[in-house]
């Protein structure tokens, strides 16, 4: 159906990247301005995963490159 459709268009436009792309696509963006904010929007997101990560797994034992 095409609720279903517009729910499944609207969580792909969240993921990174997409947005960016999109704007490229309609003109709104250049294509390295596009690049750049796409790479921002990640480094964003991988911090956002590594606060999230470092607040519940706290008191978990870490292992560095010379544990391993």
């Amino acid at each position: 159906p095409l609720h279903s459709l517009i729910v499944l268009v609207t969580a792909a436009m969240k993921a990174i990247g997409v947005p960016e792309i999109a704007g490229y696509l309609r003109g709104e963006l250049g294509r390295e301005a596009a690049i750049a904010r796409a790479i921002v929007a990640t480094r964003q997101y991988a911090k956002r995963q590594r606060t999230w990560l470092r607040a519940r797994m706290g008191e978990w034992p870490r292992r560095g490159p010379e544990s391993a």
